[in-house]
């Protein structure tokens, strides 16, 4: 059984990778800003930020419990770190949007992957559907994202 603490050093964690996706989707945005894709899905994983912050008082009252494992933070910290060296790579170096959305699309698969969202138990409705629709926002930049690559490998933009 996790600690509070635990628990919620996890929940900043997944925060923290939120906002590391926002920054990275940020900078993808001022390096092609003619690319409609890139504001939103900085303004949803800000929101995603948010919404985890919001769990942590439920953390700390009891109404939420995050099951967790090793596994789960390594894959948290490691995806962390991997998003920085890209950060570092776009501002250090040229890079085509075909890359950026490719970068994109396997951070969004990973979350997925790694089920980083699945470890949350909550009694609350509410709780519930927030950590539901973390998931299901997950899936559409997914399926977004594989759109823009397949119409960037037709040569439309995206």
């Amino acid at each position: 059984m996790k600690t509070i603490e635990e628990q919620i050093e996890l929940v900043c964690n997944q925060a923290e990778l939120e906002s590391q996706l926002a920054k990275l989707y940020g900078l993808y945005d001022h390096k092609f800003p003619m690319t409609k894709i890139w504001p939103m899905l900085v303004e949803e994983e800000k929101k995603h930020e948010s919404w985890l912050m919001q769990i942590i008082p439920k953390i700390e009252d009891g109404t939420i419990y995050f099951y967790s494992d090793e596994v789960t933070t390594q894959n948290i910290n490691v995806m962390i770190e991997s998003i920085k060296k890209e950060i570092d790579r776009a501002l250090l170096q040229v890079i085509d949007l075909k890359r950026a959305v490719s970068i994109a699309l396997s951070f969004e698969d990973a979350a997925l992957e790694k089920n980083i969202f699945s470890f949350f138990d909550s009694e609350d409705p509410v709780v519930e559907q927030t950590l539901d629709k973390l998931i299901e926002d997950t899936r559409i930049h997914r399926k977004m994202l594989l759109e823009a690559v397949e119409s960037l490998k037709k040569q439309k933009r995206i």
